[in-house]
């Protein structure tokens, strides 16, 4: 059993102790440490946020639902720096889906995967910050994530384009002319 343990030793909470103990059979852990409130709220994951159209944002606020039938992207909170052009060279997205932003409920979060790079498309991916869901449910109220479909989906729109550019390569490379062939 893992535990982690947060009391605030302060009513304006500056100060922090945070304990963490391990008990699994073969490994056990204890550590006790006193850090300002400052600290523990910097090593706490970025808010997400999640771009969508007009029309979209008005949809998700009247039904209280961000829904994502094949899949969720997000970005943390730190992308609304980034200028429109900057978003569209980074993610893809098209100016017309950036005009409104629903923030992620912090609930829901632990559903969002950070993109590994495997290939030049991946990698933009990645240092953009994309985050991404199974196709599903956000209830905006409750953070209450429902997945509704496979996490395949999501990740055919982030590798397939790279698995496809080393297949390519691949074959280039097996289809080559070689020495042995005669040919130089």
């Amino acid at each position: 059993m893992i535990r982690l343990k947060v009391d605030f030793r302060s009513a304006k909470a500056r100060v922090a102790e945070v304990a963490v103990s391990v008990n699994e059979p073969g490994a056990r852990f204890q550590s006790t440490r006193i850090m300002s409130a400052s600290r523990l709220a910097s090593r706490a994951p970025a808010p997400l946020i999640h771009f969508t159209t007009r029309a979209g944002a008005a949809g998700i606020e009247a039904s209280g639902q961000l829904l994502g039938r094949t899949g969720i992207f997000a970005l943390p909170i730190q992308a609304l720096g980034r200028s429109k052009l900057a978003h569209a060279v980074l993610t893809g997205i098209g100016p017309s889906k950036l005009a409104s932003v629903v923030r992620i409920p912090a609930r829901a979060a632990p559903a969002f995967h950070r993109v590994v790079p495997i290939g030049l498309y991946s990698a933009l991916k990645a240092s953009a910050g994309v985050r991404f869901a199974a196709p599903g449910v956000i209830n905006m109220a409750t953070g209450t994530f429902t997945q509704t479909g496979s996490i395949l989906r999501p990740l055919a729109a982030i590798y397939a384009t790279d698995v496809l550019s080393w297949g390519m390569v691949g074959a280039g490379l097996a289809l080559a002319p070689t020495a042995e062939d005669g040919q130089e």
